[in-house]
């Protein structure tokens, strides 16, 4: 034991024992923090992909009723106008 304590000593200096506990909090909170924000990276990512995929869906469900609504009509589409003229 003596001879690690000696080794660490060679390395770090005579350091107290609350420099390295504060150098162990400080690096527990950095990575913490790191780890927060990925983590808030990453639902960001996903609701912004939600959302991306609920508005084709809208615009996909709008498209097939504009369609449907050509496809029914009897007479002749009117393109300016948007509807159906007998």
């Amino acid at each position: 034991m003596s001879i690690l304590k000696a080794g660490i000593a060679a390395v770090f200096g005579d350091l107290p024992v609350a420099f390295w506990l504060a150098v162990a909090a400080i690096a527990g909170g950095v990575l913490w923090h790191l780890a927060a924000v990925e983590d808030a990276r990453r639902m960001a990512r996903l609701e912004i992909k939600a959302a991306i995929e609920a508005e084709a869906a809208k615009a996909g469900r709008q498209a097939d009723a504009a369609t449907r609504s050509v496809l029914a009509c009897a007479g002749t589409w009117n393109r300016s106008a948007g509807r159906c003229e007998p």
